[in-house]
């Protein structure tokens, strides 16, 4: 079973382009995956120029050394439908709350022009967004680093 997420960038004029993730849609898989290792504006437009995708995973771009393909993939490594498996029609597109919510995806996760990514779920007929980082603490997933070397 899949969990499906849409993943955007905020744009300058506030809309949003994205891509689809068939997998791991949930907050502490690839939301905890996009704070950690897509925590900036550049890495972040790289993954979405890639298009949609099967899953979500540390690196963008595999070991050429190797083969990487949608049946063999390298550990680690994102899986796009477009390039690894060869499908046509992947590319980023602009996605609106109202139409996410009839993508048949649980999730919308947004890089702000903040630089902070923020989700929601696309169950509400209104988006709450709430920072991932944030959630990502409460629900004691990640640790709060602010917190420890306060205390220490």
């Amino acid at each position: 079973m899949s969990t499906k997420s849409l993943i955007c960038i905020e744009q300058e004029d506030g809309s949003f382009k994205g891509i689809y993730c068939h997998y791991d849609g949930y907050l502490d898989y690839n939301g905890r995956m996009l704070l950690e290792y897509y925590n900036d504006r550049k890495t972040v437009e790289k993954l979405i120029s890639l298009g949609d995708m099967s899953s979500l995973n540390k690196h963008i771009v595999p070991n050429p050394k190797y083969t990487h393909s949608f049946d063999k993939p390298q550990i680690d490594v994102c899986v796009f439908y477009g390039r690894d498996r060869g499908e046509e029609d992947t590319n980023a597109r602009i996605i609106s709350f109202e139409n996410a919510k009839e993508s048949w995806c649980e999730y919308m996760y947004v890089f702000g022009r903040d630089d902070n990514w923020r989700y929601t779920t696309l169950y509400a007929d209104e988006p709450t967004w709430l920072n991932v980082k944030e959630e990502l603490i409460r629900h004691n997933i990640l640790v709060n680093q602010d917190e420890i070397c306060e205390e220490l």
